[in-house]
Order: structure tokens, then C-alpha cells, then sequence
């Protein structure tokens, strides 16, 4: 009977990591990495804007290189997957604008001294997938990462400006307004570093939802760089 007293006071002595380590490593590896974050920055971007006139079926197409400035405010929450990977659910408001001056008739690039600026808000859920560099805190945002996704999401468009329909009315310049509920989809990869923030995206956004006047399509591809805030 004493020597069971004995061994009682020995296993209340151990250390518990001593015999839960295997439980430990299974709660650390399921646990969530969640962060939220705002960016601002520039944009150079080459951007297509094909406009369809229901009225008589005729095509204005418009392509250009131009800078733009861009805001973004992410919701985000992602999992451990491996040791420096993390798969993320992210939820992102954002905005930005464009401005393009040269049509496109028969794949050739023509002034008419025509333009259209745009200006675009979205909501966009993405999902990705980020790899981290070097060593870091577990369940805190890394020094440096690159990420890869994709994201669908809704958002509106207002443009404005001077059109050539090809091939109606003789090439007359004729006014152009446009505002309506967009869709919108991306591809994107980025790369993160110390706050700073380096992304390629092709995005793009279709009047698809909803019956218009005009079928208005937009594609971007964009280089940006933009400082990102964690909080």
C-alpha cells in the first residue's frame, strides 16, 4: 500500500508536457490565422473596354496603358496547412479607376481623339493560398510571403466619355455614359514584404446581371504596388 502511495506522488511530480506532447502539437497545428488589413497605392495597369450599343449593334473598342491609384480593405481569416503555408478566406472592398484614348478597329490601335474614364468599387471574396519566408512567430503575419488566388465577387462601374462606333454613322464621335451593377472576377499573385505589397491581377468585369443599353465589358491587367497595414 505504501509503495502505491509512493508512485501517486511520482506522476504528480512529472511535468504534464512530459506526457501531452503529442496532444499539444495537434491543437498548435489547427490553429487559425486570422488578420485584417488596408493597402493603398499606384497601379500601372493595360486596360480593355469593348462597349456593344444594343440599339444598332455596333462595337466601340478601346485599349490603353495608364496609372491609377487603388484601395483595398481586406477581412481575412486562414488556417495552418503546413509549416510556413496558409490557405485564406478573404473579403475585400475595394476601388479604382481607369482612362483610355485609343480604339481598336480591325486589331489596329487608332486615335480619334476620343477617351473614356472609368471608375470602379467591388466586393470581391477570394481564396488563396500563401507561402511564408523565413522565421516567424506561429499565428502572426511573416516578415515576407507570396500568395496566389482567385476571387468572384460583385461591384459597379460609372464611365463617361466620346465614342466611335465602328463602322456606323460615318465614325461621328458620339457621347457615351454608362453606370450599372458589374461582375466581377480575378486571378492574382502577390508578394509581401515588411508592409510592402507587390501584385499582378488580372481582373475582369462584365454588365452581364442585368438588361442595359450598352453590353459593357473590361479587362485589366495590372502591376501595383501599395503599402499594407495590419490591424
Amino acid at each position: 500500500m505504501k509503495n502505491n502511495n509512493y508512485l501517486c506522488i511520482l506522476l504528480l511530480l512529472v511535468p504534464a508536457s512530459c506526457y501531452s506532447t503529442e496532444t499539444t502539437d495537434v491543437v498548435s497545428t489547427q490553429q487559425s490565422i486570422k488578420y485584417n488589413s488596408i493597402s493603398a497605392g499606384m497601379s500601372y495597369k493595360r486596360t480593355n473596354f469593348k462597349i456593344t450599343n444594343l440599339n444598332h449593334f455596333n462595337q466601340a473598342t478601346f485599349e490603353a496603358f495608364n496609372y491609377s491609384p487603388v484601395i483595398e480593405l481586406t477581412i481575412a481569416g486562414g488556417k495552418k496547412m503546413l509549416d510556413h503555408g496558409k490557405l485564406s478566406v478573404a473579403y475585400t472592398v475595394g476601388y479604382s479607376s481607369f482612362t483610355v484614348n485609343k480604339q481598336v478597329v480591325n486589331d489596329n490601335v487608332i486615335d480619334f481623339d476620343t477617351s473614356v474614364d472609368g471608375e470602379y468599387a467591388y466586393f470581391m471574396p477570394t481564396l488563396s493560398y500563401a507561402y511564408a519566408f523565413g522565421e516567424k512567430v506561429y499565428g502572426e503575419q511573416p516578415d515576407s510571403s507570396l500568395a496566389i488566388g482567385i476571387g468572384i465577387g460583385l461591384g459597379t462601374l460609372k464611365a463617361k466619355g466620346m465614342v466611335v462606333y465602328e463602322g456606323y454613322n460615318d465614325n461621328a464621335v458620339e457621347p457615351y455614359s454608362f453606370r450599372d451593377t458589374m461582375e466581377f472576377g480575378e486571378l492574382f499573385v502577390r508578394y509581401y514584404y515588411k508592409g510592402l505589397l507587390v501584385e499582378y491581377k488580372n481582373i475582369s468585369m462584365t454588365d452581364g446581371i442585368l438588361p442595359v443599353e450598352d453590353l459593357n465589358v473590361v479587362e485589366e491587367k495590372t502591376l501595383s504596388i501599395k503599402y499594407m497595414a495590419l490591424f
